[in-house]
């Protein structure tokens, strides 16, 4: 993935990109292009997730900037907030944060992501590859899983509802 030079993070914040990118200690950072299994796995994700705004109040977003440091902005796939954030880019972690992986994900890279979600206080991060039809948690490190479990909700999501 490509970076560019460095920019201000308002000049950052300013900016649209045909595919948005994020905001890396300076640097803008292109994220990877999704594929249609990847697209498909964030909308069901979405969909199973949605139930816990209406029985909780919680608040489920897609692709959303999200600010984890002074100099930091991440894109989760998919971000469940409780309670919801305030403002156009949330500067409180949400409760859980998801990675869908592309084929041109490197996997240090989602590694670094996941890190960060975790040291900025994402409760649950979780990781879907949707080729391989896994779900993996990331605490320690990233380890498979048979199911997604928020106990908060208590929601379970296996890989039928998500992966076709």
């Amino acid at each position: 993935m490509a970076t560019q030079a460095a920019i201000p993070v308002e000049e950052y914040l300013r900016s649209s990109y045909e595919h948005d990118r994020e905001y890396v200690h300076g640097e803008v950072v292109e994220r990877a292009m999704p594929t249609k299994k990847h697209g498909r796995t964030q909308t069901l994700l979405a969909r199973c997730l949605a139930t816990v705004e209406q029985t909780h109040a919680a608040y489920v977003v897609t692709e959303t900037r999200a600010k984890l440091d002074e100099d930091l902005f991440r894109i989760p796939d998919v971000s469940v907030y409780w309670p919801p954030p305030a403002g156009e880019v949330p500067s409180v972690p949400p409760l859980v944060a998801i990675e869908i992986l592309s084929p041109d994900d490197p996997f240090s890279a989602v590694m670094k992501k996941c890190a960060e979600y975790r040291r900025w206080g994402v409760k649950h991060v979780w990781v879907t590859d949707p080729d391989e039809r896994k779900l993996m948690v990331y605490d320690d490190g990233l380890r498979p899983v048979g199911e997604i479990i928020i106990p908060e909700f208590n929601l379970t999501i296996t890989p039928a509802q998500i992966f076709e």
